[in-house]
């Protein structure tokens, strides 16, 4: 029993340690503007944000570029048409910088316009 108590002391700290530690890490990259939408698609959160009429930004939605690289881009396509409403009619997209999560950027078509 006392084995078992010891254990537990240790146990506990490190075991909470590790829950704040997971808790603060943020491997999305939000905009900094208050406009911005998260959106989570397929468990990936994805951060988006108008930049101007017709151009929209997404940030996130995988926490890397890799092989999987087409359906990262395909979930932040939807992830803009979602948020605007509007048909993507070109886009370009980055791989991670500098602990930046990938990004993409797309021109979008509303019916309105």
């Amino acid at each position: 029993m006392t084995k078992l108590i010891n254990h537990l002391r240790f146990l506990v700290p490190v075991c909470l340690f590790s829950a704040l530690m997971v808790g603060c890490q943020n491997d999305v990259y939000y905009h900094q503007s208050p406009n911005r939408h998260v959106i989570v698609l397929e468990g990936q959160r994805m951060s988006v944000l108008k930049l101007n009429d017709g151009t929209w930004e997404v940030a996130g939605g995988n926490v890397s570029w890799s092989e999987d690289t087409p359906a990262l881009i395909d979930r932040q396509l939807q992830a803009i048409v979602l948020v605007s409403g509007c048909t993507v009619l070109k886009s370009t997209a980055f791989e991670a910088v500098d602990g930046k999560p990938p990004r993409l950027i797309a021109v979008v078509k509303c019916k309105d316009d």
